[in-house]
C-alpha cells in the first residue's frame, strides 16, 4: 500500500466516524420516550420530562373545545382507568378524536399548572371494525 492509498483509507475512515456520530447525536436529539399514563405520572417530577409520549385513552366527556375549533383540553387515562391527567392541544383535531378513543400525546408537562401540554395528538385506528348496521338489518 503505498503513501496515497494510506491517506485516502485513513481520511474516508475519519469522514465515515464523522458521520457516525453525526448520525448518533441526531437520534439522541430526537428520541422521545413513549410511556402510560401511570409510568408519567409515577415520574413527572424527574429533570428532564421535556419530551415525552403518552398512550392512552380519551375519558368521556372531558373534552372541552375552544371557539376556534383548533384548541381543546380532555383528560387522558392510563390502562387501569383509574389514573387520569389533563392535557391541553392546539393544532389539526384529528377526525376519530372523542371520547374514549385511544391516544397518544407528545409534548411536555407544566408542573406549574399541573397539566400536559401536548404539542402532537395522535389517534389511534380501533384493531377490529364492527358495522354499525347488523346483518340482516334493513
Amino acid at each position: 500500500m503505498n503513501t496515497n492509498q494510506k491517506k485516502l483509507l485513513i481520511g474516508g475512515a475519519m469522514i465515515a466516524v464523522g458521520v457516525a456520530y453525526l448520525i448518533y447525536a441526531g437520534l439522541q436529539g430526537a428520541s422521545v420516550y413513549y410511556v402510560t399514563v401511570e409510568e408519567f405520572l409515577a415520574h413527572k417530577d424527574q429533570p428532564g420530562q421535556t419530551g415525552v409520549r403518552i398512550a392512552g385513552t380519551v375519558v368521556a366527556g372531558s373534552i372541552r373545545r375552544a371557539a376556534n375549533a383548533r384548541e381543546v383540553s380532555f383528560d387522558i387515562q392510563g390502562n387501569a382507568g383509574s389514573t387520569t391527567m389533563p392535557v391541553y392541544y392546539k393544532g389539526a383535531i384529528p377526525d376519530i378524536f372523542r371520547d374514549g378513543a385511544a391516544i397518544v400525546v407528545e409534548g411536555k408537562f407544566q408542573p406549574e399548572q399541573r397539566r400536559f401540554y401536548a404539542a402532537t395528538l395522535m389517534t389511534s385506528c380501533p384493531s377490529k371494525y364492527e358495522s354499525k348496521v347488523k346483518p340482516g338489518a334493513k
